[in-house]
């Protein structure tokens, strides 16, 4: 069973919270290892996106793990500081005995923000259903090939083009100008990476909007995770809060945390996992189980 930290996972008959589980502790000590070798910088579980950004297009770092269009930004940033520099993706790696696994990302990431005295929420909704065709390319819409030519596209001998490189004055990232950030189909976006990298020619707009919009470094980056997807692990519950989990839920989250943070920095023993398992159980997460099997058994009768 496919266990991740800060996760909570589904067993045959009941669920388990990854963080303490066997696997947990073997993390912990091969971080500790790679800490006291100085692989990871001692502010790496203080910094924020831009921070560990900044290492790598600084020349600091030579490895940054992360989403597949990190090639466009920041590594994109790395020949600018120092010219001829290069990086290439490579897959998710495996463990000793070949186990693939890394953590998945939900599908959803943001949200909007209504106030409740607001009589027309369809309004709203209209809004960014237009908002999706320009963004997705959707055929037959007003905005198949974008929103507006000459700013986020032009169009060359019948066809649309997004390769700003390739238009006099540049495109505008016309995005930046509404009120939400319109809802992209991340997963069509991706579809279309891997099928540029095996080599199929770019018909639709969409296709060619990924074939003009992105590196091509990027759909290989994607193709690589094309092959290891079904590894992903995801947090498999997705329900309101538990009650335990609004009252218990940050202490808990502060008991890992530095707990963790004090192994891997070789502030505690790594037994001292164990007693965190038993402090974890005990302060609530045992009874935030059970109340995530409840949820579990309401949704699944």
């Amino acid at each position: 069973m496919a266990r991740c930290p800060a996760s909570i996972s589904r067993g045959r008959t009941a669920s388990f919270y990854g963080s303490t589980q066997p696997g947990a502790k073997q993390a912990l000590a091969k971080l500790r290892d790679w800490m006291q070798k100085g692989y990871v910088g001692k502010d790496a579980f203080s910094q924020g996106g831009g921070e560990a950004a900044a290492l790598v297009t600084n020349g600091k770092s030579g490895i940054l793990p992360g989403p597949y269009w990190q090639i466009v930004w920041p590594i994109q940033d790395v020949a600018k500081i120092n010219p001829g520099a290069e990086m290439r993706a490579h897959s998710v790696p495996s463990a000793a005995d070949g186990t693939i696994g890394f953590r998945g990302i939900g599908v959803d990431n943001s949200f909007v923000v209504v106030n409740k005295d607001f009589k027309h929420v369809d309004a709203l909704f209209v809004y960014l259903n237009k908002l999706y065709e320009g963004m997705n390319f959707i055929p037959g819409s007003e905005f198949a090939n974008g929103f507006f030519e000459g700013y986020d596209y032009v169009m060359q001998d019948g066809k649309p083009v997004y390769d700003g490189s390739k238009v006099e004055g540049g495109l505008l990232d016309i995005r930046r100008n509404f009120i939400v950030p319109p809802p992209a189909n991340a997963d069509a976006l991706f579809n279309n990476m891997v099928k540029l990298h095996s080599g199929v020619e770019p018909t639709t707009p969409a296709e060619i909007y990924a074939s003009g919009a992105y590196p091509k470094e990027t759909w290989e980056a994607a193709a690589l995770l094309d092959q290891v997807k079904d590894r992903a692990i995801y947090n498999q519950f997705k329900g309101v809060p538990t009650p335990t989990m609004l009252t218990k839920g940050d202490y808990l989250s502060k008991l890992e945390s530095e707990t963790f943070s004090k192994i891997v920095f070789g502030e505690l023993p790594i037994d001292a996992f164990d007693k965190f398992v038993e402090d974890w159980q005990a302060g609530g997460g045992e009874q935030i189980l059970q109340e995530v099997n409840a949820w579990y058994a309401s949704v699944n009768p």
